[in-house]
């Protein structure tokens, strides 16, 4: 939702790093256990205009690729 990125965005912010930077403390101490990311998005149409946002279809695109930048940002943490 909001706490992790602005609307229309995949890029996580500052306080969701934060955040996800202490739940990959965690992690780190339950390594037999499996960890399941699940993508969310917005209620507002993908703006296709916009550079960053140019290649992604439609918010099935956008869910997925928000999963994949907090599976990202745990594994580098």
């Amino acid at each position: 939702d909001n706490m992790l990125y602005k609307s229309g965005s995949y890029e996580i912010n500052d306080r969701a790093a934060e955040t996800l930077s202490k739940i990959a403390k965690i992690i780190m101490d339950y390594k037999d256990y499996d960890v399941l990311v699940e993508g969310n998005t917005d209620n507002v149409p993908v703006n296709q205009n916009s550079p960053l946002m140019k290649n992604i279809r439609n918010n099935w695109d956008l869910s997925t690729l928000r999963a994949s930048s907090v599976v990202q940002f745990l594994q580098s943490h």
